[in-house]
């Protein structure tokens, strides 16, 4: 009996540890700037771009460049697409799409996907994660965390 229950366990935990997520987290701080074309309804389209400095859970550090659209009425982003490039401390390269929607303009919650990677970042391609931004005045604040695999993390351990 005392064997059939260290099996299970050994079973069990193998099995949750090799199904397990892990979860990579980024923390980025900047500053955007913007440019504004005003509609006659009073909606707006803003062409963005922001440069960022950036940590993240498995102790890297960089700078990134990001730029895109965005369309707002009454204080909301109602179309928010942006393209993403960030590099490592090794030189390593990563891009990203960031979207999100009917949010506040002065902070909100999103989604990016890794589109592109060169190094460790080519493992993360397909990777989907949430953001959240804060602004004060022309400084970001952005969190993301993405759920990814063991075998995706161990890969980029080794590398």
């Amino acid at each position: 009996m005392r064997l059939f229950f260290s099996i299970f366990f050994f079973i069990t935990f193998s099995t949750q540890a090799a199904y397990s997520n892990y979860n990579f987290e980024i923390d980025s701080i900047g500053l955007a700037k913007t440019k504004k074309m005003v509609l006659s309804d009073n909606s707006y389209y803003l062409l963005y771009e922001n440069n960022l400095g950036w940590t993240d859970s498995l102790g890297n550090y960089g700078k990134s460049f990001c730029f895109g659209r965005i369309k707002v009425k009454k204080d909301i982003a109602i179309e928010f697409n942006l393209i993403c490039e960030a590099i490592d401390q090794n030189g390593d390269k990563s891009w990203s799409e960031f979207t999100r929607s009917d949010t506040s303009m002065d902070a909100g919650a999103g989604r990016s996907t890794y589109i592109d990677g060169t190094g460790i970042y080519k493992y993360f391609i397909g990777s989907k994660c949430i953001f959240s931004t804060k602004y004060l005045d022309d400084t970001l604040f952005i969190k993301t965390k993405c759920k990814i695999d063991a075998d995706t993390i161990n890969r980029v351990r080794r590398n």
